[in-house]
């Protein structure tokens, strides 16, 4: 045993040695070495501080220029290409940023997914009987709607492909690839808090909130036609003058400091005058000839540092000292009034009263202001980038608090986005292939445009295009190939105040006309439904002021009823085409006018007041809104009231409108409509929805619509388990009476009851009930359904439901419907659901009976 630890011993003394001689050439080049990277280290610590004196040089050279006493402050507030490159330029050294860095571009992937979600689905059905018009039996459908890059670009892309298109109807098939706005100003968003978070490296946040106040001062209109020393000078008198006021008030300060000493304490007595006569020495320490005045008094320099001998000096003197500020006090005043005279003191008194406001609205005195330049003129003496930096940040801030109205062309100027980055985020939209734009209630509202969309917001400029297919022909419904166009262009942004023009034109294909139409027959001038050409103008502005909001909109129309008639010869060959048509054309030409002004006031938080006048005239047609209804006249108020910290809103509202315009028709029908809405939403108790409405139509006819909807629910936990319970009732009546007899009278009573329970576990069941009693009317009869659903979810990717519903009428008989579904998620990306369906209707009237079997299969993709 000794033996063998006699070797341990000797093979580790062995191991250290060889250990050793091993480290031994590491140690020594390590410590070759170790010059090397000190002097690599202070290399670039002496390159890290030549970089920011460079940066302290040039900084301090721009603002020396911007800053200039002598400048204007017009010129402060121009900020011109090269100016706001300078500005951005001149600090990325300070961010450490390299060459590589700033100027290096990486290729975007090809393609990228965002959210792209498409749907294969495929139903079959066997039908029995007579099965309502609607869905057809077989069909086939693909969706795709979501987002995709291409280079980096963000997109949005929506599609819908179905075997329901026919040949008698408008195409159902639509694909549209727009760019995704929003998302695009969302990563323009991530840039500018980027470039903000490196500038929070140079800034101090309270001392830019100090600044900030002063930068907004500058922005004041009425000071441009002053310099900075004209203004830091006025800024000066005034504060002169307001501590002259309180300098010759002494004595009352004296007695009101008495009364507060008995009853706040000595304590604070003694801090408070020790605070006032350091504030009263350091006032007449500021104004020299007031100082000039105190020495005769027998106070020296050196007491005004001092409060207790500044007190001393002055005890007794109150009225030689308030004889002697009242007398500084009325020569400055005198001075003053004599600076306000001609066009230079018009201007000076309009800035002095911005400046009340100004200090009132951000709590600040005349002295502050003037400690706020003294400050920024230190920092741009002792630390000129950080100055810069906080102007920098200040554009940044402004254009994400979306206040800057150049904020766009400023980024791209700064150098911060590119030209085409600017370019694609002045669009408003860019659409290819279907879209249902939105111009103005007159103009274009929702009508189907396939083709280009287009609009443009750069800075305060509007402009927009959409065109240029709306309708194809059809043989059932006596349609023609229609192109439509819409125009737009204006000053101001939708959302906000703006004046834009507004011009649509649609023309129908005359080709695809059938003369012996299978609805009108030969000859018929129907205006629904021959070839037409329809042009309209129009303009809309909208005002925001304070808690208005105003829009007024005008529009004309010029509408040819029918293309295939053909024109008389003209009467006069002097008069120009257009204004012969309406000469020539015995009535085929149809002129009309829109009025419109929609009127929206906010009285305080909780009050909100709206109104709408409209005129529409009956020859005013516009082919962009489909179902336009012209030869109308009236409007609408409401008001909107919120209680009970906004948990309640209550908004009652009324109309009233009349057609037959221009008494072409043998009757005019009156209609007004009474409502009434009411929300409330508590946070821990049932929340319910109330809508009334009653609409009164009257003409030969008197036709009187109650309807009257209300929703209500509670959701609720109990333990593990939440629970929600709903309750919705719709009551209706109509009655149409005439001078002879009632008729046409219909009621309607419908009650549901539904619960949602979803357990801890993948379960989710549902019931409902629901009771409908209908009098008058093709569907007369009562009802009662009940129904209900189960779904689980297996291992998170396997959800399977149930659904069935049954109801019975007492003397029809029974309608009845149940179902089966599965999904199955796979890949993580794909879903794979198959399903089945049967309903039936079976009544005492054979002709009403159908019965249906339906299947569908689905195939999901998420990208």
């Amino acid at each position: 045993m000794n033996t063998f630890r006699k070797k341990l011993k000797h093979y580790y003394a062995w191991w250290v040695l060889a250990c050793c001689l091993a480290w031994s050439p590491m140690a020594y080049t390590q410590t070759r070495q170790l010059p090397k990277v000190d002097a690599a280290k202070q290399k670039a610590q002496q390159a890290l501080e030549a970089r920011k004196k460079a940066v302290h040089e040039k900084s301090k050279a721009f603002l020396k220029e911007k800053l200039d006493p002598r400048a204007p402050y017009r010129q402060l507030k121009t900020k011109g290409k090269e100016d706001l490159q300078k500005r951005f330029a001149i600090l990325k050294n300070v961010y450490g940023e390299s060459k590589k860095e700033v100027t290096g571009f990486r290729l975007p992937p090809l393609l990228k997914f965002n959210g792209l979600q498409a749907n294969l689905e495929r139903h079959t059905a066997q039908r029995q009987g007579n099965y309502p018009l609607g869905i057809p039996g077989d069909f086939t459908r693909f969706q795709v709607n979501g987002g995709v890059s291409v280079l980096g670009v963000p997109l949005k892309v929506q599609g819908l492909f179905t075997t329901e298109q026919s040949e008698l109807r408008q195409p159902m098939n639509q694909f549209s690839v727009g760019l995704d706005i929003a998302t695009l100003q969302r990563q323009l968003q991530q840039r500018v808090d980027a470039r903000l978070r490196k500038l929070q490296q140079v800034y101090n946040v309270q001392e830019y909130q100090s600044l900030d106040k002063l930068y907004k001062f500058e922005q004041i209109k009425e000071i441009e036609s002053f310099t900075q020393n004209e203004v830091r000078q006025h800024l000066g008198e005034l504060q002169q003058l307001k501590d002259l006021e309180e300098l010759k008030n002494l004595k009352e300060w004296e007695k009101n400091w008495q009364q507060k000493l008995k009853t706040k304490g000595t304590a604070w007595a003694k801090k408070e005058k020790t605070r006032y006569y350091q504030q009263l020495g350091q006032k007449i320490n500021d104004n020299p000839t007031l100082a000039k005045a105190y020495t005769k008094l027998g106070v020296n320099p050196e007491d005004l540092s001092n409060p207790k001998a500044l007190e001393k000096k002055l005890k007794d003197k109150s009225a030689t000292l308030k004889q002697q500020t009242t007398q500084l006090y009325e020569q400055k005043k005198a001075g003053l009034k004599q600076k306000y005279q001609g066009t230079k003191g018009k201007a000076l008194k309009k800035m002095n009263k911005r400046l009340g406001k100004f200090l009132g609205r951000q709590n600040l005195t005349v002295s502050d202001l003037k400690n706020l330049y003294e400050n920024r003129d230190s920092l741009a003496k002792q630390a000129p980038e950080r100055l810069l930096g906080y102007e920098n940040a200040r554009i940044l801030k402004s254009f994400r608090a979306g206040k800057n109205k150049e904020g766009l062309q400023q980024l791209q100027q700064a150098g911060i986005i590119s030209l085409p980055t600017f370019l694609a985020a002045s669009l408003q939209t860019l659409t290819v292939g279907t879209s249902h734009p939105q111009f103005t209630d007159f103009t274009l509202s929702g009508a189907r445009i396939d083709g280009v969309g287009i609009e443009l917001q750069p800075g305060q400029l509007h402009l927009a295009y959409y065109g240029a297919k709306n309708k194809v022909a059809t043989a059932a419904n006596n349609d023609y190939t229609r192109k439509l166009k819409a125009y737009r262009a204006g000053w101001g942004k939708k959302e906000g105040t703006h004046l834009f023009i507004n011009h649509v034109q649609g023309q129908d294909d005359l080709t695809t006309f059938r003369g012996d139409s299978i609805i009108t027959g030969i000859g018929d001038t129907s205006f629904f439904d021959k070839p037409r050409r329809n042009t309209v103008w129009g303009a809309d502005a909208k005002w925001r002021w304070k808690q208005w909001e105003v829009e007024v909109e005008f529009a004309q129309s010029m509408t040819t009823l029918d293309l295939s008639r053909e024109n008389l010869p003209a009467t006069n060959t002097h008069i120009a085409e257009f204004l012969q048509q309406p000469l020539t054309d015995q009535g085929n030409l149809q002129v009309g006018q829109a009025y419109g002004l929609r009127l929206h006031y906010q009285l305080g938080e909780r009050t909100t007041l709206h109104g709408k006048l409209e005129r529409i005239t009956p020859g005013f047609f516009s082919l962009g809104v489909p179902y336009f209804r012209n030869d109308i006249e009236g409007g609408e108020v409401s008001v909107e009231q919120k209680f009970w910290k906004n948990q309640l809103t209550v908004t009652p509202l009324y109309g009233y409108w009349h057609d037959n315009l221009t008494g072409r028709k043998e009757t005019t029908s009156l209609m007004q409509e009474y409502g009434l809405n009411v929300s409330l939403t508590p946070q821990k108790w049932p929340f319910m929805a109330l809508d009334y409405r009653k609409n009164l139509i009257e003409n030969n006819e008197l036709n009187n619509v109650e309807i009257l909807n209300v929703h209500t629910g509670y959701n609720y936990t109990q333990g593990s388990t939440q629970m929600q319970t709903t309750l919705t009732a719709l009551l209706q009546e109509t009655r149409t009476q005439s001078e002879e007899f009632n008729l046409k009278n219909i009621s309607i009573r419908n009650y549901t009851l539904q619960q949602v329970t979803s357990f801890s576990f993948p379960l989710q069941a549902s019931a409902q009930l629901n009771f409908l009693d209908q009098k008058g009317g093709r569907e007369e009869g009562k009802w009662l359904t009940v129904g209900g659903s189960l779904t689980y979810t297996f291992w998170g990717v396997w959800q399977n439901s149930i659904k069935g519903n049954y109801g019975k009428n007492q003397k029809e008989g029974i309608k009845y419907d149940w179902g089966l579904e599965s999904s199955l998620t796979f890949l993580n990306y794909y879903t794979f659901t198959v399903g089945v369906e049967q309903n039936k209707l079976d009544t005492l009237l054979p002709l009403n009976n159908y019965e249906e079997l339906r299947g569908k299969v689905v195939l999901s993709a998420r990208f």
